[in-house]
């Protein structure tokens, strides 16, 4: 109070309704004078309840602290991950995860790209062999071609499987061997 300010009380036990409680208190002025203080009194079971809810991932949780050792404790587990907000009452709320939780996701995402990479990757290697296949056949073809020109037989028959260079050339060869 001593800026005139509304305050947050911290928790404490009201021993007239056996409840603990927190209470936000605001002092009233009349002419630069206090003359009074009027405030509200919250069941701090309610809040907890409230807070004991919030889920985080599979077994995340929240909880309220007033006090920094039970942070650094938290703090000083590496396996956890910790956010902290500080609240308008002077408490902080804070949200613990394990770090293997919130790491799951990438790895799963890690997982999947890499199968899909690895699906492509075979895909574009089932092409490529196909594609060369029918490229490299009809050269094939004519390599067979010229040698069994070469060792004399003029028997052969060539047909262009394609309408591309390759297939003028077995044409063009074909018109060679029959004048031969």
């Amino acid at each position: 109070f001593e800026r005139g300010e509304p305050i947050w009380m911290l928790p404490y036990q009201n021993h007239n309704i056996n409840v603990l409680m927190i209470s936000y208190v605001i002092p009233l002025y009349k002419d630069g004078e206090e003359i009074g203080v009027v405030g509200m009194d919250i069941d701090y079971s309610v809040i907890m309840e409230m807070v004991k809810n919030i889920r985080i991932y599979e077994s995340g949780y929240a909880f309220l602290s007033s006090q920094d050792d039970s942070i650094d404790k938290i703090l000083s587990d590496r396996n956890q991950s910790v956010v902290i907000q500080s609240l308008e009452n002077g408490m902080d709320l804070l949200l613990v995860v394990p770090t293997e939780e919130i790491n799951n996701d990438a790895k799963r995402l890690v997982r999947q790209i890499s199968i899909a990479i690895f699906v492509i990757c075979i895909f574009f290697v089932v092409v490529a062999v196909v594609v060369s296949r029918h490229i490299v056949r009809p050269l094939q073809e004519l390599n067979l071609a010229t040698q069994k020109i070469v060792s004399g037989d003029l028997s052969i028959s060539l047909t262009p499987t394609t309408n591309d260079e390759v297939g003028a050339l077995t044409k063009n060869f074909q018109i060679t061997v029959n004048h031969l």
